[in-house]
């Protein structure tokens, strides 16, 4: 039988290895410089798609009785749209980076 302590040490560790992987994943993913066509087809539609979630939980707590603002539907309609627009927003990106690669050249 795993006593209390035993219980409230195990979840101490996981919160601390939780820890040191947000640590580790947030300087990755800040700190990424994006310098080829396709980091920039990766990782703005990455962002797209958080910031749209993000922006899409926004609504939720105005009216739960209504069918488009239960828990799933609300987020995910809004990773969607953010993940298109940041598709739409890279594509602008990738043909920018491509023209000055043109002049350069």
């Amino acid at each position: 039988m795993i006593s209390y302590r035993n219980r409230k040490g195990s979840f101490a560790i996981l919160g601390q290895y939780l820890l040191l992987v947000w640590l580790h994943v947030r300087v990755r993913v800040l700190t990424c410089r994006l310098i080829e066509s396709i980091d920039y087809m990766i990782c703005i539609p990455a962002y797209g798609a958080v910031i749209g979630a993000w922006f899409g939980a926004w609504p939720m707590p105005l009216d739960w009785e209504r069918t488009w603002q239960e828990w799933p539907i609300c987020v995910t309609h809004g990773a969607i749209i953010g993940y298109l627009v940041g598709l739409l927003a890279s594509f602008g990106f990738v043909v920018r980076v491509s023209r000055q690669r043109v002049k350069g050249d």
